[in-house]
């Protein structure tokens, strides 16, 4: 049996977490391409969102952590249009009362994928999938939270996605 150092448990230690940290990038790269299988033209946006967020949170001085953590978690904000029929997110034009409720369910949907997560970032993307409709008067969506109800992450992706779609 070999005799193991201390040097030899760091190194082990150490190529793990940079296995699980490359897992956890690429398994964030899938996730993210998802939504080029349903529309091409939403990838951008999504992937957009994920880097504006992180610079307005930089720019405003919120906590580097918070920061990071914003940038991996910011283009999951749509993930529940997964249950969203091809008819409603891929109609080009305006959509009917009846098809906006349906899309406004993306929200939970997004909320109840992500919600049961471990990890930081995960629980801050279900947070963002939940509330990035909602806004600051409460005329938003699925609960009509108003001003500092709103999660600060959801108030920043809310202004990122609707900045990005113009």
């Amino acid at each position: 049996m070999r005799n193991f150092t201390n040097q030899n448990r760091e190194d082990f230690i150490t190529r793990g977490a940079q296995e699980e940290e490359k897992v956890f990038l690429e398994m964030m790269r899938i996730i993210y391409k998802l939504s080029e299988y349903r529309d091409y033209k939403t990838h951008e946006h999504t992937m957009r969102v994920g880097w504006l967020s992180a610079r307005l949170a930089d720019s405003l001085n919120m906590d580097k952590e918070f920061v990071l953590a914003l940038e991996y978690a910011a283009p999951l904000h749509d993930i529940g249009k997964i249950g969203i029929p091809d008819s409603i997110i891929l109609k080009p034009g305006k959509l009917s009362e009846q098809e906006f409720e349906v899309m406004k369910k993306h929200t939970i949907y997004g909320y109840e994928l992500l919600k049961n997560s471990s990890t930081h970032v995960m629980k801050m993307a279900a947070e963002i999938a939940l509330n990035h409709h909602e806004r600051w008067n409460g005329s938003g969506y699925p609960r009509g939270l108003k001003e500092e109800q709103i999660p600060v992450s959801a108030q920043i992706v809310g202004v990122v996605d609707s900045f990005d779609k113009l």
